[in-house]
């Protein structure tokens, strides 16, 4: 069940996980040149549409998958946001596929896209990006803009993002064909970004509007290589095989490690337990375990969140998400 269903629907609440750099870039020069420096800079941060928008709309560069110990699809750990881009041009590439040139598509020429055109065509797919804006390298009499989506579920295959991506290119093939890793990483807008979720027909897109329109030709990501996340010095909490994120927040034991660190239980029924007491918030009768979802929720005004095993070892260790799922013992393999 996605987050979107949990919630009731209700897409104010959504939140979901991506890379972000720290640095703002008005210049795709000068991001270019240090492009290096930004990939290394990335962490991993839990978002919410708005936060994304604020993001992008100060220059921040941000990855919509979580890479594990690399920036490659090779390190890809789970991903919920993918993204297509118009540069309104047609490359010119030497024999080793680099671009040299670029030569511009006017307006009224096959390939040229409108973001207004590009909108009524999401509608009749029935997708609806998050936001839409324009690149760093857009000007006054050149068109440039990127449209991010929000899937409904965090994947945790590399190929199954990537066959959605490929959907979405093949939706509009009019957009930059050769974007297509689930590693990419969205250099930030010069300054402005279309908030779309906030249209009333807004909703997150199920990944399977996107892989239905896929190749059948396209390949899977290539393995992740085993061992390359750095251990911390912390204890982790689960030991034995490592299990993917999706797995680990289906099957863990959130009950008792709550437990730990909550005390006792108040009420216990068939749908829920409530703790006596939250070791989060400090306040008492707010903290609730549903049994169904194997999920949490603090109902007191000063915390008002919850989710799954990570989110609460994020909110009580006050760690991000990939020092999270390492004290929870996830890697590659």
């Amino acid at each position: 069940m996605s987050e979107y269903e949990r919630n009731g629907c209700n897409t104010d609440s959504i939140h979901f996980y991506a890379m972000c750099d720290s640095a703002c870039y008005r210049s795709k020069e000068k991001a270019k040149q240090e492009f290096g420096l930004i990939k290394t800079r990335l962490k991993t941060y839990r978002f919410t549409k708005e936060s994304l928008c604020r993001a992008l709309k100060a220059g921040h560069a941000v990855c919509g998958s979580v890479l594990v110990g690399g920036t490659k699809d090779a390190n890809f750990n789970a991903g919920q946001l993918i993204g297509v881009d118009f540069d309104n041009a047609e490359s010119i590439r030497d024999e080793r596929g680099k671009v040299i040139e670029e030569r511009k598509i006017e307006p009224g020429e096959p390939g040229y896209m409108y973001r207004a055109l590009a909108l009524a065509r999401c509608r009749d797919y029935g997708v609806y990006p998050v936001c839409v804006y324009s690149t760093l390298r857009e000007s006054r009499d050149w068109v440039k803009f990127r449209m991010l989506f929000l899937l409904n579920e965090q994947i945790d295959e590399c190929s199954t993002i990537r066959s959605a991506i490929a959907g979405l290119l093949q939706i509009f093939p009019e957009a930059d064909q050769a974007c297509k890793d689930a590693s990419r990483v969205f250099l930030g807008s010069n300054g402005e970004v279309f908030e779309t979720y906030k249209s009333r027909f807004w909703q997150p897109c199920d990944v399977d509007l996107f892989t239905v329109h896929a190749p059948k030709s396209e390949t899977p990501s290539r393995p992740r290589k085993a061992g390359i996340l750095p251990r911390r010095v912390r204890k982790p909490i689960v030991r034995g095989r490592h299990i993917k994120i999706e797995e680990l927040k289906r099957s863990f034991d959130l009950l008792s490690l709550m437990g730990e660190s909550a005390g006792a239980i108040a009420r216990n029924s068939e749908e829920y337990a409530q703790f006596v007491e939250c070791p989060i918030c400090g306040h008492h009768g707010c903290l609730t375990y549903y049994k169904k979802s194997n999920s949490y929720y603090c109902f007191s005004k000063d915390h008002d969140r919850g989710g799954s095993v990570i989110d609460w070892v994020m909110e009580l260790h006050d760690i991000q998400f990939q020092e999270a799922i390492e004290m929870l013992g996830v890697c590659d393999g």
